[in-house]
């Protein structure tokens, strides 16, 4: 199965708090990459923009690209299709060797982030920063029918010095 280079070393950190998955995925890749991050430091620099569009991948990528541009690329992107989406996701770990951070539905109009590692026709390999499995594979299929309405994803790409 393609897979990011080294996801065995990936962090795997769990979130801190209930509501913080996607600052416990954003400081898991950034880690990987050798950057020192905290979910705390992501939330004081959420909090300090006192942002009122709420906590999503776009609010967070223009709060960190303010923060940290010097060192990552934070890229969003909305995809309206679940099948497309995971053709994107599939090309950022197989050309690119970038894990992909997603959004699942879990309840109606409740989300949770999931970071891609591992993609093939079959199966996917993430890390849920709230579930017990630090790695857990899962059909292709049911990441599709999991993915959230129009949903996005986060790409965090380490710049070259």
């Amino acid at each position: 199965m393609p897979c990011i280079n080294n996801y065995e070393n990936f962090p795997c950190i769990q979130q801190q708090n209930n509501d913080w998955c996607i600052p416990a995925s954003i400081e898991n890749v950034m880690r990987f990459f050798n950057f020192v991050i905290t979910q705390e430091q992501i939330i004081q620099h959420f909090l300090q923009k006192n942002n009122s569009r709420g906590m999503c991948f776009a609010t967070m990528a223009d709060i960190l690209e303010e923060q940290y541009g010097d060192h990552f690329e934070f890229q969003v992107v909305n995809h309206r299709n679940a099948n497309t989406l995971v053709q994107y996701v599939d090309k950022r770990i197989t050309s690119d060797n970038l894990p992909v951070i997603v959004s699942i539905e879990i309840t109606n109009n409740r989300a949770h982030m999931l970071i891609v590692l591992c993609i093939d026709s079959d199966t996917v390999q993430v890390f849920d920063t709230g579930g017990r499995n630090r790695l857990m594979r899962i059909t292709r299929q049911l990441l599709i029918q999991r993915l959230a309405p129009s949903s996005d994803t986060l790409v965090i790409n380490p710049l070259k010095k």
